[in-house]
C-alpha cells in the first residue's frame, strides 16, 4: 500500500480470512524498505507493536515468506496507540 501523505503509527495489524484456513506462516513488514516487524503465523488477528515505536513512510509492504496455500489477508491496519512505549523509549 502506499500514499503520498505521510504516515504515521505504531501498530500493524494483520487479519486472514480466518474460515478458510490459517495459510501464513511466516511473514514480514517494511515501512519504505526498512523492515519494521517479522512474525509467524497470522490468524484471525496479528498485531505488531512497533519496538522502535513511531514509524513514519509512505509505502508499507507485507512480505510473506511461507505459508501453507495462497495466502488470504483479509485486512490491514495502521494504528497509533498513545499507550505503546516501547522498553528503553526516552520519550517517557
Amino acid at each position: 500500500m502506499a500514499t503520498n501523505k505521510l504516515l504515521k503509527f505504531n501498530v500493524v495489524r494483520i487479519q486472514e480470512a480466518i474460515g478458510l484456513g490459517q495459510r501464513i506462516r511466516k511473514h514480514e513488514v517494511y515501512v519504505d524498505g526498512n523492515r519494521v516487524a517479522k512474525g509467524t503465523t497470522v490468524g484471525y488477528k496479528k498485531l505488531h507493536r512497533l519496538e522502535n515505536g513511531v514509524v513514519s513512510g509512505h509505502r508499507v509492504r507485507i512480505r510473506i515468506i511461507g505459508s501453507s496455500g495462497v495466502p488470504l489477508i483479509s485486512s490491514v491496519g495502521l494504528h497509533f496507540d498513545p499507550f505503546w512505549h516501547p522498553v528503553g523509549d526516552k520519550n517517557l
